[in-house]
């Protein structure tokens, strides 16, 4: 299948990867990667890989955070010479990890005093790496991870008896199989943690499973078969694998898309602008949060700055609205302030 990436937001950085300050598409990406197989966006950059496994930033690396050479905006995916073999890119908030064929992982941080990218430490290889506040990662046995920005070290999480539970599973083989991971997802935003596993159960701390400091499963969420959450900052939206979609967190800007912006810190609750509509992806912003339905509608919801909920003004809105300007969307992600969505030529 042939595909086009349009992008809309903020652009202060060069994160579109075009010069336009509303919806276009994603020239510079598909220009300087043609083969390109995966994107990861985060606070005003961007990652790739093309399908020689090489790994490409743009966007705000002036404090390093994406591991280029210069400390600087790149206006145009640059290749990441020092890397080969990565399997698996992911920015977070302000930092960046790469994952390589053999397991190992690097990550490149302001918050350590080495410049570049860097090797993390480990007791094993790594299966998937994680995080949008916090880095995390995943070993080949099945165990959680947490990685230590400023030590470069990964130390195998073990708060509380749900982790402990999911690290105990764990078969100590030393085989990279994707079979092993028994985490599907790890969720890190202000306040909360969030682990989606591969049967559809979700699992917090925080926050959002009422201020507990080990993990427990999300009660509103249980038995609702969840395939992907995500969250920016302090709001969560998580899909479920019939298309509904449920909301919790912070609302200010209608980012929840519930028809108001009054906050929702108790139960996640189902968004009923989807009842007759099957959504297949979602993606969410600081304060904005997108969705594709089977049709290949985007709708979006929330602040509308910069375009960046791709409905074509900068409107804000607090129910989810459908995108007259985009069609035969096939997948959505979102950054700080902007947001990339994969299209069928």
């Amino acid at each position: 299948m042939s595909f086009k990436i349009i992008s809309s937001g903020e652009n202060n950085c060069f994160q579109l990867c075009h010069k336009e300050n509303y919806v276009a598409l994603a020239e510079d990406l598909i220009n300087e990667i043609p083969q390109l197989t995966k994107i990861s966006i985060g606070g005003n950059f961007g990652l790739a890989i093309d399908n020689q496994v090489f790994a490409y930033g743009w966007g705000d690396n002036r404090d390093g955070a994406i591991g280029l050479d210069e400390y600087r905006k790149y206006e145009k995916p640059t290749l990441i010479s020092n890397l080969k073999n990565v399997s698996n890119v992911k920015c977070g908030n302000n930092f960046s990890l790469f994952l390589c064929n053999n397991g190992d992982v690097f990550i490149a941080t302001p918050e350590n005093e080495q410049s570049g990218i860097i090797q993390v430490a480990s007791p094993e290889p790594f299966s998937a790496i994680f995080g949008q506040l916090y880095p995390y990662a995943v070993g080949v046995s099945g165990s959680v991870y947490v990685i230590n920005e400023s030590l470069n070290q990964a130390t195998r999480c073990d708060n509380g008896q749900i982790l402990q539970n999911i690290n105990n599973m764990a078969n100590n083989n030393n085989n990279i199989n994707e079979n092993n991971i028994r985490v599907k997802q790890i969720l890190t935003i202000a306040g909360s943690n969030v682990i989606l596993t591969n049967s559809g159960k979700t699992f917090g701390c925080g926050k959002v499973v009422n201020g507990s400091n080990q993990y427990e499963e999300i009660i509103s969420l249980k038995g609702k078969n969840i395939i992907k959450i995500v969250g920016y900052d302090s709001h969560l939206i998580a899909l479920s694998n019939i298309g509904e979609v449920f909301a919790w967190g912070f609302n200010k800007f209608g980012q929840l898309g519930l028809g108001n912006k009054i906050n929702n810190y108790e139960d996640f609750v189902e968004i009923p602008k989807f009842s007759n509509s099957k959504i297949i992806d979602i993606g969410a912003g600081l304060n904005h949060t997108m969705f594709i339905d089977i049709s290949g509608t985007i709708w979006g919801t929330g602040c509308g700055e910069f375009s960046k909920t791709m409905l074509g003004t900068n409107e804000l809105h607090t129910f989810p609205q459908k995108s007259e300007i985009i069609t035969n969307a096939i997948s959505v992600i979102c950054g700080r302030n902007f947001s990339f969505v994969r299209i069928k030529e």
